[in-house]
Formats: C-alpha cells, structure tokens, sequence
C-alpha cells in the first residue's frame, strides 16, 4: 500500500514491535518511525541518519520479532538490515551475488525467523523467495510464469501461518516450497 505524510509519497509500512509504523520514503530514500499517538515522524535512516551503504531506490519495509529493519531496494538489487536504535545500515541479501537471482523487490514480508519477498523484474517470471534471517539462506519457493507485463507498484505478498499462500497483486496463487504455479 503506499501512504502518503505531510505532502511525501511513502512506499510500504510495516509495525515494530512498539505499534510504530515503519516506513520507507522513495523521494527521499529514506526510512522513518512514525508514533501512531502522537503522529510524531523520525528519521530511522538516510544519507546523514545512520551509517554503511547508501540506499538507491527504497521500494519496501518489513521488521523481524527483534524489531531490526529491513529495507528492499531496487537500485542495489538487495536487501539492507538497519539497526532500528541508530539508523547503520549493512547489506543483508545481494539478488545478483548468487543463484538463485532476483533484481527488482516488491512485497517485503516477515515470518518469524524468515524473510519472504517477491522478485517482479522478470528473471524467469515473478518468482517468491524465503531468506533465514538465521543462516542468510536464501531459496525461490515459487515462481509464477505466464503473467505477461510484471505487476504494477502495489504487489503485495501475504503468507499464511502455515506458509501456504501466496497473494501477488489482486490474483491468488497456492505456492510452497519446491512448487512451481
């Protein structure tokens, strides 16, 4: 869904551990907290917030149970971890360092101890993959051929408690590990 504050267009939110809203910010390529009561925003992460490589293009958010942040982004092709307490920022994931590859990131999602996104640049289709957040063990669960033109900005990615589902963009696809829809 993307969310508009104080005249910023704002990707994707996702909730810290707090009922924050975490958000990431395209225009600006940045990361912000926002306190739901008293609507107070702050920078979590930018060019002066924060240190490590800088963002390209932010496209997504998500928080994992320790409320660190992760941030998709489509310029790098990857996946930062941001320490949610002084904004630093490391690459956790690289979609061009090894195979199974992934470019273009839509629908960031957190389970427990996994990290689920959707890759929408066409390699072979829209493809769904799981990292551990553990390990860094990254896996395609599912990919989706046939669709023609990539789905447009607002892909969502919804799992199931079980894992089962896959909701990307406005069609349902049944996916798990090691099936191809």
């Amino acid at each position: 869904e993307t969310f508009a504050m104080n005249g910023i267009r704002l990707h994707e939110g996702y909730f810290d551990n707090s009922d924050n809203l975490i958000l990431t910010h395209s225009g600006t390529n940045s990361v912000s907290r926002v306190n739901l009561t008293s609507r107070q925003q702050t920078i979590v992460s930018d060019s002066v917030t924060g240190s490590g490589p800088s963002f390209v293009t932010v496209e997504g958010v998500a928080v994992d149970e320790a409320d660190n942040i992760y941030v998709a982004d489509s310029g790098l092709s990857g996946i930062f971890k941001i320490n949610p307490v002084n904004g630093d920022r490391t690459i956790f994931d690289s979609g061009l360092s090894i195979r199974p590859f992934y470019k273009l990131i839509k629908g960031l999602r957190v389970d427990k101890n996994t990290l689920f996104f959707i890759d929408v640049s066409g390699i072979g289709g829209v493809n769904v993959f799981r990292i551990n957040i553990s390990t860094g063990t990254r896996n395609q669960i599912s990919s989706i051929k046939n669709l023609g033109p990539a789905p447009g900005p607002y892909t969502q990615l919804s799992i199931s408690s079980n894992e089962d589902f896959v909701i990307v963009g406005h069609s349902e696809y049944r996916s798990g590990p090691g099936i191809t829809v």
